[in-house]
């Protein structure tokens, strides 16, 4: 089955990809690149599948120790280690003060 599936409506899923997630939440497909993958249809078999270390993150043209230099694109515990630093600050309360700061910076540097 080639993938990514064709979609008639633009807003919702293709009728392939609702119809595996009720038989086929887990199956090979055909990715356009040329490669065969497995495609992951379940919220909780996604959420599985990303927690356990058996298994990482490829994404093609990105070295497969991950080191691609981008959070999702790695793995393991540097990944683990990122992610709880970039979590806080993307909270309510941590991008709030974001803003605080670049309104104040505004302030400080106005555009010419």
């Amino acid at each position: 089955m080639d993938y990514p599936f064709a979609g008639t409506e633009p807003m919702r899923c293709p009728v392939e990809h609702t119809r595996r997630q009720n038989e086929e939440p887990v199956g090979r497909v055909h990715l356009a690149t040329g490669e065969d993958d497995w495609l992951v249809t379940r919220y909780d078999d996604i959420r599985a599948l990303l927690a356990d270390p058996r298994f990482q993150v490829w994404i093609p043209g990105v070295p497969e120790d991950g080191d691609g230099g981008l959070l999702f694109t790695m793995n393991g515990q540097e990944h683990a280690r990122l992610r709880r630093i970039a979590a806080k600050a993307l909270t309510r309360g941590g991008w709030s003060s974001c803003v605080r700061a670049w309104k104040r910076s505004r302030k400080i540097w106005p555009r010419s």
